[in-house]
Formats: C-alpha cells, structure tokens, sequence
C-alpha cells in the first residue's frame, strides 16, 4: 500500500497545502537580504549497493543588515546510483524549530 504522497507533506512535515509550503518559504527567505554557504568539511561517505549516505557540515552565512550571522548546518543525505549518476533520494538537516521558525522570528515581539 502507498502511502499519500502530496508533495507539501513530503517536503515539510506539518504543512498540508501548496500554500502553507509557500509561506513558510517565502517567510525564510525574508529572514535575511543575501547568504552564502561555505565548504562542506567533514564529510563521511559510505557505500551500500546502489545507495550511498553522505553526512557533512556546511557553514551558511546571513546577512541582513549590516548584520552577519554564520551557523554550521549538519546535513544527512542518502543517494541513489543511477545510469545518469546519483539521484539525491533523501535528506536532513539540523535546524533550529521551536520558537526559531521564520514565521515566529519575524512575528512582532510583544
């Protein structure tokens, strides 16, 4: 049996429609006027058949402002070899959530 597949429900658990997943986009992008990501160090790879994980460390840096922010961003992927190279099939990051989404950062503090 397959489960129900919405592409709003694959992508970020929690939102439900197209237009939940645009908000929550659109709110992060607002975050900050430009960024950047740095070199990915450390790297793990390992090697399975036709799947490979990567696990690595990406610095990204914010700015808004005169402000600039870098945090470290864990990322865990899982690839799949295909006959056209890898095809990226899973991935996760570490990220601030509770109290720390886009939507709550840019609310009015009372």
């Amino acid at each position: 049996m397959r489960a129900n597949r919405r592409p709003s429900a694959l992508c970020c658990p929690g939102y439900s429609s197209r237009a939940q997943v645009e908000e929550l986009l659109r709110n992060d992008f607002m975050l900050w006027d430009s960024s950047s990501f740095g070199a990915l160090d450390p790297v793990s790879t390992q090697r399975s058949g036709q799947f490979v994980t990567a696990f690595f460390d990406v610095p990204f840096t914010l700015r808004r402002g005169g402000n600039e922010q870098t945090v470290v961003i864990r990322f865990a992927t899982v690839w799949k070899k295909t006959p056209h190279g890898l095809k990226l099939v899973q991935s996760a990051n570490t990220s601030p959530t509770v109290g720390q989404s886009a939507k709550e950062l840019l609310a009015p503090r009372h």
